[in-house]
């Protein structure tokens, strides 16, 4: 009959440390990687892809820059309301001198009519005299 006994305890526990020294090392070891095609080219694509991305962003970057110069030129609020107040200033105004201008046009008609009638007066004089002088 064989008997299984370990002739040594200490042998056999310098044996297991040493099994186990073994595997710790296998498991634990650096060990390169390397990608497999299919990731190779899945990492081609996503570079691929974050350079239209880039290029976009970029893009979007410049249109944003321009209409933030846009914007900076537009009127402001205040601003229209100051144009407002003006033009209604100017619509007063325009009103008075109106106003003027229709006084001044009635004046201007009673002087026409006024020269109208005195220059009829002074033709038919010179006429009357002209035929009183061919007449005689």
């Amino acid at each position: 009959m064989i008997s299984a006994s370990v002739p040594d305890p200490w042998l056999a526990a310098a044996v297991g440390a040493f099994v186990l020294s073994v595997l710790a090392i296998a498991l634990f070891a650096v060990r390169e990687r390397r990608a497999a095609p299919s990731t190779d080219a899945k990492l081609d694509a996503l570079a691929q892809r974050m350079d239209v991305n880039e290029a976009k962003l970029k893009e979007t970057d410049h249109d944003v820059r321009s209409i933030k110069m846009v914007v900076q030129n537009l009127p402001t609020k205040d601003s229209i309301n100051a144009i407002a107040v003006d033009i209604a200033k100017t619509q007063g105004k325009m009103e008075t001198v109106q106003a003027s201008l229709v006084v001044i046009s009635k004046q201007y008609d009673r002087i026409e009519d006024y020269l109208m009638k005195t220059s009829a007066e002074t033709i038919a004089s010179v006429k009357a005299a002209a035929t009183k002088i061919n007449g005689e």
